[in-house]
């Protein structure tokens, strides 16, 4: 059996968050991957990393640690006007920005 292409991957994953002299962990030690094929759901109560895992996949926002792979181009390390064309793209969001369509 042939395996399936990863689309996205996750590797190591930190988000923290500078706030007021104290800092914000939203997101540590995420590790996972997606594949071709496969129809995924990201469910959790508020306040427990989706949208930032979102924006992370999608390169709205940048991890503080780990990269993010999205159809075989490692996006973490990309310059910012770089990231807007891959955007421009590669991604599409619905008007409320809660929906996103990656390849």
């Amino acid at each position: 059996m042939k395996e399936k292409k990863t689309l996205i991957r996750l590797e190591n994953l930190k988000k923290d968050y500078e706030m007021a002299g104290s800092s914000f962990t939203a997101l540590r030690d995420i590790n996972l991957k997606f594949c071709q094929g496969e129809f995924i759901g990201i469910v959790g109560k508020s306040g427990s990393g989706k949208s930032t895992m979102m924006n992370m996949i999608t390169g709205i926002d940048r991890p503080t640690e780990g990269n993010v792979e999205v159809d075989d181009k490692i996006i973490t390390g990309m310059s910012e006007n770089d990231m807007a064309k891959w955007r421009g793209i590669n991604v599409a969001s619905s008007s409320n920005s809660s929906n996103y369509s990656l390849p």
